[in-house]
């Protein structure tokens, strides 16, 4: 009996810190929040909105035709194309327009495309080189591999699977401008 009291003893302790870890070390259910939570903690953050007005004459790649659009539905008779009631709009775009996504089939014959990609490949980290200033001397400027290192010098090596980009001050300029980026 002695030796088995010897024993409980010598275990309490051992005993105590595995109740102790086991309270503190999260279940997986504790360690994934609720979509409201989720939700909660986005909600909170600080957005920017990089969109721009879709329309005709956005800046573009000069090999594409400029978009064009056309009132099928107006409120009044007389304005649209097809009939009235309410508004309406037929654009045509080139499907590279603006700011978008490029799928790998864009590139390579067979590759995937947009639909082919899940929405979770599309959240990643993003890196913004910011070449503002080099854009400022030269519209045409660039990202270099120097831009890059003196980036990763600065911040540290650019996470694997991370999204980067230049912060190349067009926002500021067309809202500075008023333009429409041309």
């Amino acid at each position: 009996m002695r030796k088995a009291i010897q024993i409980f003893f010598q275990s309490f302790p051992i005993a105590i810190l595995i109740v102790i870890v086991a309270m503190v070390i999260p279940t997986p259910a504790q360690q994934q929040p609720s979509l409201n939570e989720i939700y909660q903690i986005l909600h909170e953050k600080t957005f920017v909105d990089l969109t721009h007005a879709f329309e005709p004459g956005i800046p573009h790649w000069k090999g594409f035709p400029n978009e064009e659009r056309e009132t099928i539905y107006w409120y009044d008779p007389g304005v649209g194309t097809v009939g009235t009631g309410f508004f309406a709009h037929r654009y045509s775009p080139v499907g590279q327009w603006g700011t978008h996504v490029d799928p790998p089939a864009h590139f390579i014959r067979g590759l995937r495309t947009l639909d082919e990609i899940d929405l979770k490949e599309m959240i990643m980290p993003l890196v913004a080189i910011d070449v503002h200033e080099k854009v400022a001397n030269n519209p045409d400027y660039t990202i270099s591999m120097a831009d890059v290192e003196a980036w990763e010098a600065k911040h540290g090596k650019i996470p694997e699977g991370a999204e980067s980009g230049d912060a190349n001050g067009l926002v500021e300029t067309v809202a500075r401008s008023g333009s429409n980026g041309e």
